[in-house]
């Protein structure tokens, strides 16, 4: 989810001008969908994702320490000698 909050970052310019090609206003000059998507893009609903991604994470972080009973002064430590541990991808 951070790589497509970063993409839309990235690409905000992009998809600006795919939002105002797309507009089609109806006989009173309202677009919710177009309307919609500019509240998607925009800056607080990214601002919005990434703070409900680190309250997750938090709370991932939070379980784990209380499922392997870390305090908090090991919890400092192994912060500092963290291991991202990533799968192997089949070579198929």
């Amino acid at each position: 989810m951070l790589d497509e909050i970063e993409a839309q970052t990235v690409a905000i310019d992009m998809l600006a001008r795919i939002v105002e090609v797309t507009r089609e206003p109806d006989q009173n000059g309202i677009d919710k969908r177009n309307d919609l998507l500019q509240r998607v893009i925009s800056l607080p609903s990214r601002v919005e994702s990434l703070k409900k991604l680190t309250e997750v994470d938090e709370k991932i972080r939070r379980g784990e320490r209380e499922a392997f009973g870390i305090t908090a002064d090991e919890g400092a430590s192994i912060e500092k000698a963290r291991v991202v541990w990533m799968p192997k991808k089949d070579a198929d």
